[in-house]
């Protein structure tokens, strides 16, 4: 019975030293390069509730067909449905770009 314990117990150790191996190896990759983009806002919509302010949800789409959608207050909106803004891709992921739909705040 002891062989067979230490054989369990090395086959165990074997495979989280592979899976400690395999996600150091992930953490040390590279991210994918990002580039700007240009995207359609395709909607806005906005809520409310007594327990928070009102908020508006944007919604775009790049020329690829990737979405996105952030969301900011009403009052620091500045774009419209169907206006083509600056953003940002990474891989997959696409993020308007600082101050893309934002008004700017005076001093």
């Amino acid at each position: 019975m002891t062989i067979r314990r230490a054989a369990l117990s090395l086959i165990a150790l074997a495979l989280v030293a592979s899976a400690v191996f395999g996600l150091v190896s992930i953490s040390r990759m590279p991210l994918q390069p990002e580039y700007r983009i240009h995207v359609m806002v395709t909607s806005i919509s906005y809520s409310a509730s007594k327990y928070r302010p009102a908020i508006a949800h944007i919604r775009f789409r790049s020329e690829g067909g990737l979405e996105g959608s952030i969301s900011t207050p009403p009052a620091n909106l500045n774009c419209k449905v169907g206006d083509t803004v600056p953003a940002i891709q990474q891989g997959m992921i696409v993020e308007l770009a600082p101050g893309a739909c934002e008004k700017i705040p005076l001093p």
